[in-house]
This record gives structure tokens, C-alpha cells and sequence, in this order.
């Protein structure tokens, strides 16, 4: 996984992603009309609970 483009860093922010998450990859496929973001995370990234204390 390498660093981050400018296209992934605007699709992230769009997507409201907070670290760990990575968006990873980012393909448009206009023919089929689908656009595919690929989402990632660094080896041994520890993520906050979700649930309010």
C-alpha cells in the first residue's frame, strides 16, 4: 500500500474517512457508469469503538 494521490485524499475526505482508513484505490469505468474506491488500513492499525462510553 503507498502513499496516497490527490484523488484518493479528495475521495477520502468526501467519504468522511478518519484514520486508519485509506482510501486505496479510485476507478471510473464510464461505460459501465461504476465507479469502484478501494478501501485499506495500515498492518496492525487499531480502531476506536464505536459506541459512546
Amino acid at each position: 500500500m503507498g502513499e496516497e494521490t490527490g484523488v484518493e485524499s479528495v475521495f477520502g475526505a468526501a467519504l468522511g474517512l478518519v484514520d486508519p482508513w485509506q482510501v486505496t484505490t479510485v476507478e471510473f469505468d464510464e461505460a459501465a457508469g461504476r465507479l469502484d474506491i478501494g478501501l485499506d488500513f495500515p498492518r496492525g492499525a487499531r480502531f476506536p469503538c464505536p459506541e459512546p462510553d
